[in-house]
């Protein structure tokens, strides 16, 4: 007890005396309860606070405002924040667009110099807000996948074409077809020392060629041979059907402004949701191309190369799906592209219908549309599919060869121009019966889409075929290298052992590849 005196007392002398604190007297809760006092205002904390400035050290005036992060406001994302929350959802988009100027579908990214399909439609998706930016640099975020590789028709848009020469410039090249070109347009020269002619070999055939420029040719030489080389406009595969599967923010009146950032040749025609893991690759059960090409393509040999006048008679035309009904059903096409052997389990590929459709003109000039359906297909085998049956029906390959491209023996297949090649629609049959009928989800069928599809065909697909191949003549060309096939001494070489030069094979697809 004396402790806490002695304490007590050492306190009051450095504190000083205690002196009561004069005011008015607190009322009473009585008071306030009854209403006779009203109770004093109270007073803040920190006006009642001793230190200098009513404040004490450790607390601020006001918080600063936190900042966003890249130093922006946060302010600035508050429009972003609701898109931010958003779910991406997963669905299809139906595709058209016309290849001509495109280097294929497929983007490259990195390699702005090939400008491809999925450039533009990905720069559309991000700029109508329907992706993120960082999703347009790294496609997998968006989970995107195509339906089918629609290729480019050949690398850096090059036709060969050849003439027989027996002099010593290039002023004395015949035949040379269409006007002859100047100086400046001859591009380059490939001369074929005498003794080893491609045409013994094969047009493709990998030769020991001596490339160069058209100042080489001032001299005499004696030539077997001379290739031109033409820089023509890339013409890539066109598309009327072409499926896409991502993950998008849905946005209101999605389509219209995805449109609104594509260019004329290129439209979004349908979308529809699917289920979260569906591949639209993967799902796909068949696609279904057409090939359209100038019916002077089956004249006879004798008649000449492009004869604008022909006319495919219903004799022909017969003759035609004669011969296209033998591509269906399941068959080795190891032949029908460069990259299987004859034993790859891969290369047997199921044909479901191929046939050709009656003739129409444009312009004057006459076209039919083959259409053939399969499960897929690979590089170039749809146009060596063609080019085989035009060989066959001009009369310049026995109808032998076809079933002996089916062996195991190596045939050399022409490989017609890529130009009439579209890719018309795909099929997603096993997802439509297993999902189209569970009410959650829509069938793929785009019967609505249909008409869309018909009339972007008319509008931009076919009329590009047809002023391409007026102005660029590809198929005239490429009936001029059919003489110089050889069949039986391609088969001949195969079975007995000798290697056979093969096309030099580009970038193109002719379908689907694995």
């Amino acid at each position: 007890m004396g402790v806490l005196l002695r304490a007590a007392g050492a306190l009051r002398g450095a504190c000083g005396p205690w002196t009561p604190r004069l005011g008015p007297r607190r009322p009473s809760r009585s008071a306030l309860m009854a209403g006779h006092v009203q109770a004093p205002a109270r007073q803040d904390r920190k006006a009642r606070s001793t230190w200098p400035g009513g404040a004490r050290p450790w607390e601020e005036a006001e918080h600063p405002a936190k900042k966003a992060r890249g130093g922006q406001d946060a302010d600035a994302d508050a429009d972003a924040e609701p898109r931010r929350k958003l779910p991406k959802r997963k669905v299809v988009l139906l595709l058209a667009y016309s290849g001509k100027g495109y280097h294929g579908m497929q983007r490259n990214v990195g390699s702005s110099q090939f400008r491809t399909i999925e450039d533009d439609l990905v720069s559309a998706l991000v700029r109508s807000g329907c992706i993120p930016e960082n999703h347009g640099e790294d496609m997998r975020k968006m989970s995107f996948q195509r339906c089918a590789r629609t290729d480019k028709m050949t690398p850096m848009g090059l036709s060969l074409q050849s003439a027989t020469v027996v002099c010593s410039s290039v002023a004395h090249v015949s035949p040379w077809p269409g006007p002859r070109p100047s100086p400046s347009q001859l591009g380059c020269l490939v001369a074929v020392p005498s003794g080893s002619c491609p045409a013994r070999q094969s047009v493709w055939g990998r030769s020991a060629f001596l490339c160069s420029q058209q100042g080489a040719f001032s001299s005499p030489a004696c030539l077997c041979g001379l290739w031109h080389c033409g820089h023509l406009q890339s013409q890539g595969v066109s598309a009327a059907g072409q499926v896409v599967s991502l993950k998008v923010w849905l946005i209101d009146d999605i389509l219209e402004k995805i449109n609104s950032h594509l260019p004329s040749h290129i439209r979004i025609l349908g979308l529809k949701r699917v289920t979260g893991g569906f591949n639209s690759k993967n799902r796909c059960d068949a696609r279904t191309y057409l090939y359209m090409l100038p019916t002077f393509a089956f004249a006879h040999k004798d008649r000449d190369v492009q004869d604008e006048s022909y006319r495919l008679s219903p004799e022909a035309l017969q003759q035609v799906n004669r011969l296209l009904a033998c591509y269906q059903g399941t068959h080795n096409f190891h032949n029908f592209t460069s990259q299987k052997g004859p034993r790859e389990p891969s290369a047997r590929r199921f044909v479901l219908e191929m046939y050709c459709e009656e003739p129409f003109e444009r312009e004057g000039l006459e076209f039919a549309v083959i259409k053939v359906k399969g499960q897929s297909f690979m590089t170039h085998q749809i146009r060596k599919m063609v080019g085989l049956l035009v060989a066959i029906v001009k009369g310049y390959a026995p109808e032998s060869v076809l079933e002996r491209s089916w062996g195991e023996a190596k045939v050399h297949v022409p490989k017609a121009p890529g130009l009439g090649l579209v890719l018309e629609r795909v099929h997603f049959e096993k997802y439509n019966q297993r999902f189209g009928t569970d009410g959650l989800h829509e069938p793929l069928d785009w019967a609505q889409e249909e008409a869309r599809a018909t009339a972007f065909k008319e509008q931009h697909i076919f009329p590009s075929i047809v002023r391409t191949e007026r102005l660029e003549r590809s198929m005239a060309q490429w009936l001029s290298t059919l003489p110089a096939h050889d069949f039986s001494a391609s088969a001949t070489a195969a079975g007995t052992g000798t290697k056979v030069p093969s096309p030099p094979e580009g970038s193109e697809g002719g379908g689907d590849t694995d």
